[in-house]
């Protein structure tokens, strides 16, 4: 229950990043969803079971915050995918986005447990980027790797 609490925020960020880059509801569902699949195999791997997390305490918690037009950690993705930095972003907040440092933990968590992290932690990248600025959700990437996946937005 504590894990899907946690990294339920990182996913949220992602699908605030979504919307703030203007993608529509049918990329933040698949996005939504594979987030949790992740999530899940994350929680098996150290031993929760998997039932937990497509209940309330995974998927309900979920959908609410990242869909959820006053959740703080959506709120964040947002104004990230519309480029703004993370500082500015959070130095406007008076209430903590948890998702921003669950965010680095669930990476590390998912690297020492030899799980790949894919584009669902692609709010890593966003959130510490190696060098620069952090990019637009969509940029161009440069060496660092890039947050486009197959979702991107097109024209219609």
């Amino acid at each position: 229950v504590e894990l899907c609490g946690s990294l339920k925020n990182v996913i949220a960020l992602a699908a605030g990043m979504s919307d703030g880059a203007g993608f529509g509801d049918n990329t933040k569902a698949a996005l939504m969803t594979r987030g949790m699949v992740e999530i899940t195999r994350l929680g098996e791997s150290l031993g929760a079971h998997h039932k937990t997390f497509s209940g309330l305490a995974g998927m309900g918690a979920l959908t609410l915050a990242g869909r959820g037009a006053l959740t703080r950690n959506r709120h964040v993705g947002v104004e990230l995918g519309r480029g703004r930095s993370l500082s500015e972003v959070l130095s406007e907040m008076t209430m903590v986005a948890e998702g921003v440092d669950t965010a680095r933990a669930a990476h590390a968590l998912a690297a020492s447990l030899r799980r790949a992290p894919a584009a669902r932690w692609a709010p890593v990248q966003r959130l510490y980027p190696s060098q620069g600025r952090p990019r637009r959700l969509g940029e161009p990437a440069s060496a660092g790797g890039s947050l486009r996946g197959p979702c991107r937005r097109t024209a219609g």
